[in-house]
């Protein structure tokens, strides 16, 4: 019988039952396995949010989706009425199909939005946010649908004295990768037994555009080295299993995927096989280093003469 304790669970989550058989015996906390002698096996448990995570795990969380929650009153309080565009952040690739923004500009300026030369739904019109002294004003949307590929945001900013200022951002949706390359200095590649090696490698289109947020992309990775994250492997699969596994790793923001592998202390190339669109591979090849020490034995000899 494997069990787990409930206070070593993540804050907000608890256990569940997600399969109903006779392994659980109606505990979401324990469950019965079928081990063989000499080798390692595991037993995965589930678990369900219960709406209490803590305030500040929240604020971690901030991603495209909730970047307007960092531009509020206090923000704007602080704020100049120069006209700018807010959010969305050009450095971040975002997560969906969607995305919110921001301009900011005088409060008696009236805006007008267009996405690839059409006007933006009036349904998209978020409520307008002003300083506390009314002197600058921030003008959102909220959830407006984009295409895949490029998308071309204009804003026509029209003053009181008549006089008409365009803004213009260029928002990416890349969903299919034409090239991967190496990002050094994001990665982490040294092999003492201790450090978890991180491999950042940066998916984009032919462009040089970054594959959007939150993509899940299979890396092949060689044996013995495995991700430090073990949590999608097959139920009641032998952990010593000397074969290439094949995992998902979740891209990152700005378009690079960062994969954590487990501490080795075996060093030398590691080759991590990237798929592309059109059911196309790039290798991508990484040298794991050792720990760098003053003095260290390298070989010892013994003889007679």
């Amino acid at each position: 019988v494997v069990q787990i304790d409930p206070a070593t669970l993540p804050a907000g989550y608890e256990p569940m039952v997600c399969e109903e058989n006779s392994r659980y015996a109606g505990s979401a906390t324990s469950k019965f396995v079928d081990a063989i002698g000499g080798s390692v096996w595991r037993a995965n448990f589930y678990l369900k949010q219960t709406g209490e995570t803590a305030a500040e795990d929240v604020q971690e969380q901030s991603s495209d989706v909730t970047e307007y929650r960092d531009y509020d009153q206090a923000w704007l309080n602080q704020q100049s009425p120069e006209i700018s565009w807010v959010y969305p952040d050009e450095g971040r690739a975002p997560s969906s199909l969607s995305v919110n923004l921001g301009i900011k500009a005088p409060p008696d300026a009236e805006l007008s939005l267009t996405l690839n030369g059409r006007p933006t739904p009036a349904t998209n019109r978020d409520a307008r946010l002003t300083s506390s002294d009314e002197t600058v004003s921030l003008h959102r949307w909220r959830g407006v649908d984009i295409e895949v590929g490029e998308n071309i945001f204009r804003a026509e900013v029209r003053l009181r004295d008549g006089t008409v200022e365009t803004l213009e951002r260029h928002v990416w949706f890349v969903d299919e990768a034409q090239r991967a390359r190496l990002v050094d200095d994001q990665s982490v590649l040294v092999a003492d037994g201790r450090t978890a090696p991180v491999i950042a490698i940066r998916l984009e289109n032919a462009s040089g555009h970054a594959l959007h947020s939150g993509r899940i992309v299979e890396f092949d990775i060689p044996s013995p080295y495995r991700l430090n994250d073990d949590d999608r492997l097959a139920e009641m699969a032998p952990v010593d299993a000397g074969v290439a596994e094949i995992r998902g790793v979740a891209m990152g923001p700005d378009g690079v995927a960062r994969i954590e592998l487990e501490p080795t202390l075996k060093t030398g190339r590691v080759r991590i096989r990237v798929p592309l669109a059109g059911d196309r591979y790039e290798e991508v090849d990484v040298f794991l280093r050792p720990e760098q020490r003053d003095w260290i034995v390298v070989g010892l000899a013994e003889g007679r003469l």
